[in-house]
C-alpha cells in the first residue's frame, strides 16, 4: 500500500454560510495591529467547502486549492470535532453518499420585481461601478430593499428580514456591519456612481429633437442629533422646530430614474441650491435638451438668469400672488383672455393662454461691474386658468362669511379665530341695510388668481406639453415622499457623521427604487386598453401590490429554484410591470452578469457569498 502523503496545509478556519445552509473552508493569517495590540486575523480566502449543515464532514476543496496543494487529490479530509483526519481517497467514487444540501424558502416575488427593475435601468450596474469592493452594492440594494418592503428604517429589524426574503446579497448583516458599510460609502463613491448614470442615461436616451423632463425636488430629514455637521435650523417641510438635512434628487419623469442627489445643509434654502446644482449638471455633462422642471421654491430672477447662461433649459412653476411681480402683472394684462371660454382646452379640461417674453439678462456678467442685461432669450410663459378650483374656492369664502354675518346679525359674537379673519377680510357693515353682509369687492380681489397656474419655459412652446411635463413632476414628489413617509424616512436616526452620508445615500437608493416602481405602475395604468385587467390594478396602492408579490415564494435545492405558480392578480401585476413572471431555474438565473468577482474577500461577513448578482 503506497505510503500516504498529507501535506502541510495553512491555518484553516470553518464559517457557515446562508446559501444552502453550507460551511466554507477559510485559510487566513495572523497580523498583530501595533495600534490595538493584538492580533487580528487578515487575508482570509475560501479554499473549501461542507455540506450537510454541520461544521464537520468531508471538505471539497476548491480547484484552485488542490493545485496548491496536488497532494489532496488523492486524499479524503475530513473535519471532526475541530480536528481534520486524512484518508485515501476511496477508488469507485459511485459508492460515495450523495449529500443533499437543505432545502430553504424565501419570500421572493417582490425582491424578483425590485431586480428587473433595477436591472433594466442600469442602476445596478452604477452602483456596482461606484461601489465594486467587499460586494458592497449588493448590499445596498438588499438594504435598500429592506427599506422599501419592511416600511421602517430601523436596521435592527434586518437580520430577520434577511433570514426569510430573496436578496442580492443572500446572507444575514448585524447592525454593526451595515453601519461599517454605511461608513464605507464617501462622498467621491456617490460622485462617481452619478457620473454613470448621467453618462449612461444620456447616451442611450439622448434625441436632437426631444426634451427629457427631469423633476427637481428636495426634501428635510429632521434630526435630533447635535453631532451631524450637515445638521441646521432651516425652513422644515414638515413644520419640526428641529435641526435638518437638505436632500435633493433630479429624477427622469417618464421612468423614474436618478440622474442627481446631494445630502446638504439644512439652512440652505431652496431657491439658493440652484446655482450649485446648475454647476453640477454642467459638470456631469448635461445638456440643454435636459429639461429642470422646478416648483415654485426655486425660480428667481438670478436662478432663470443662471440656467440661461449655463444652457439648462427649464419649466418652471411661477408664483401668481406676488403683487408687482413680472408673473402677477402678465395674468393681469391677460385676464381677461384667460378667463375667457375661448381659451378652453378640452385635453386638461382647463382654460389655456401663452405669453412670449423677452427676457434680457446679462450672458457674461463681470464680478464688480454692473451688469448690462444686453442680451435677450425669448421665453413663453404659459397661463393656466382651472374654474373648478376658483369656484371651489369662492364657495369656501362664501359660506364662512355668510356665517359670519348670520352671527353679527343676531347679535351674536365671534370668538373662533379663522371667523375672526374671515370678517376683518371679507365682512363689512352696510349703512343702507344696517346689517353686515359679505363684501364682493373684497371677496373678488382675495379669488382672482386662485385656480390660476403660471408656467414659465425656455423650451416647450406647447402649452399642453408643458402643463402634462409639470403634471408629471407632481406625480415624482408623490413617490419622493417615501422617503420621508412610507419609508419612515423623515427622521435620520444617526447620530453621528460617521455613516449618516451613507445611511441618507442608502434611502436615496430605496426612495428611488420606489419611484421607477411607481412610475411603472403608472404608465400601465394610462396606457392599458383591457378594462377588466386595468381595474385589477387601479385600485391597489404601490404597497399592497409589493405585499401581494411578496407573498409569492422561492424553494431553493440542490437541484434548482422552484417558484410558487403566478397566476390570477399577481401574473398581472408583472404584466403591468413589464416584468417577464418567474420561472423555475435549475442553476439559478443573473439578471446582469460580470458585475463582480465572486472571489473577492469580504471583511463584514464571516462568510462571503460566491454567486453572481440576484442568483
Amino acid at each position: 500500500m503506497a505510503e500516504l502523503i498529507i501535506p502541510t496545509l495553512p491555518s484553516l478556519l470553518v464559517n457557515k454560510g446562508s446559501k444552502y445552509d453550507v460551511y466554507y473552508v477559510y485559510t487566513y493569517q495572523n497580523v498583530w495591529n501595533s495600534e490595538k495590540k493584538r492580533s487580528e486575523r487578515k487575508n482570509s480566502k475560501k479554499v473549501g467547502v461542507i455540506h450537510g449543515g454541520t461544521k464537520d464532514g468531508l471538505i471539497q476543496w476548491d480547484e484552485s486549492f488542490i493545485q496548491q496543494y496536488p497532494e489532496l487529490e488523492h486524499i479524503d479530509t475530513f473535519r471532526e470535532n475541530g480536528k481534520y483526519i486524512f484518508k485515501p481517497k476511496a477508488y469507485d467514487e459511485t459508492t460515495a453518499p450523495t449529500i443533499e444540501r437543505p432545502s430553504k424558502i424565501y419570500h421572493a416575488g417582490a425582491t424578483y420585481a425590485l431586480d428587473n427593475i433595477v436591472a433594466q435601468s442600469h442602476l445596478g450596474k452604477a452602483l456596482a461601478n461606484a461601489f465594486p469592493q467587499h460586494n458592497d452594492f449588493k448590499k445596498i440594494l438588499s438594504v435598500a430593499y429592506f427599506l422599501i418592503l419592511n416600511r421602517d428604517n430601523n436596521i435592527s429589524l434586518y437580520e430577520d428580514f434577511a433570514e426569510s426574503t430573496r436578496l442580492p446579497y443572500q446572507r444575514e448583516l448585524s447592525s454593526s456591519a451595515i453601519h461599517r458599510l454605511f461608513a464605507r460609502i464617501e462622498p467621491h463613491d456617490v460622485e462617481r456612481f452619478i457620473q454613470f448614470m448621467t453618462d449612461y442615461f444620456i447616451k442611450h436616451n439622448y434625441k436632437d429633437d426631444e426634451n427629457i423632463f427631469l423633476a427637481f425636488d428636495s426634501t428635510s430629514i429632521s434630526t435630533h442629533s447635535q453631532n451631524l455637521s450637515l445638521a441646521e435650523y432651516g425652513k422644515n417641510k414638515d413644520g419640526d422646530e428641529m435641526p435638518q438635512i437638505n436632500v435633493l434628487m433630479l429624477t427622469d419623469q417618464k421612468t423614474g430614474i436618478p440622474l442627481y442627489y446631494r445630502a446638504y445643509n439644512g439652512a440652505v434654502p431652496d431657491v439658493v441650491t440652484l446655482r450649485r446644482t446648475i454647476a453640477d449638471a454642467t459638470r456631469h455633462n448635461f445638456n440643454k435638451n435636459l429639461v429642470f422642471v422646478m416648483d415654485k421654491a426655486y425660480p428667481s430672477a438670478a436662478n432663470l438668469n443662471d440656467c440661461m447662461r449655463n444652457n439648462v433649459s427649464f419649466v418652471a412653476n411661477m408664483k401668481t400672488n406676488v403683487a408687482g411681480s413680472f408673473t402677477q402683472d402678465e395674468i393681469n394684462a391677460n385676464y381677461n383672455d384667460l378667463i375667457s371660454r375661448a381659451s378652453y382646452n378640452r385635453q386638461i379640461k382647463q382654460n389655456i393662454f401663452t405669453v412670449k417674453i423677452k427676457w434680457k439678462y446679462d450672458a457674461y456678467p463681470v464680478h464688480g461691474k454692473n451688469k448690462s442685461y444686453k442680451d435677450e432669450k425669448e421665453l413663453f410663459l404659459h397661463l393656466y386658468y382651472d374654474q373648478q378650483i376658483h369656484n371651489k374656492s369662492s364657495e369656501v369664502i362664501t359660506q364662512n362669511a355668510a356665517l359670519v354675518c348670520e352671527i353679527l346679525n343676531n347679535g351674536g359674537e365671534i370668538k373662533h379665530e379663522a371667523l375672526k379673519s374671515i370678517k376683518e377680510r371679507f365682512v363689512v357693515f352696510d349703512d343702507k341695510r344696517k346689517a353686515w353682509i359679505i363684501s364682493d369687492l373684497k371677496v373678488e380681489e382675495h379669488i382672482k388668481y386662485k385656480g390660476i397656474r403660471a408656467l414659465l419655459t425656455d423650451c416647450e412652446q406647447d402649452a399642453v406639453k408643458c402643463y402634462e411635463a409639470y403634471y408629471d413632476r407632481n406625480e415624482v414628489e408623490y413617490a419622493f415622499n417615501t422617503l420621508k413617509y412610507r419609508l419612515h424616512c423623515n427622521r435620520a436616526k444617526c447620530h453621528t457623521n460617521e455613516g449618516f452620508y451613507g445611511r441618507i445615500f442608502t434611502q436615496f437608493i430605496a426612495t428611488s427604487i420606489a419611484i421607477m416602481f411607481r412610475k411603472r405602475i403608472k404608465e400601465f395604468k394610462n396606457n392599458i386598453k383591457s378594462a377588466n385587467i386595468r381595474n385589477k390594478v387601479l385600485y391597489c396602492s404601490d404597497n399592497k401590490i409589493l405585499s401581494s408579490l411578496n407573498n409569492i415564494m422561492l424553494l431553493v435545492t440542490q437541484r434548482g429554484n422552484f417558484y410558487d405558480e403566478v397566476v390570477g392578480k399577481k401574473a398581472d401585476f408583472f404584466r403591468a410591470l413589464n416584468i417577464e413572471i418567474p420561472c423555475n431555474t435549475k442553476d439559478g438565473y443573473d439578471l446582469i452578469s460580470g458585475l463582480t468577482d465572486e472571489n473577492e474577500n469580504d471583511i463584514d461577513a464571516e462568510d462571503p457569498i460566491f454567486d453572481d448578482i440576484f442568483a
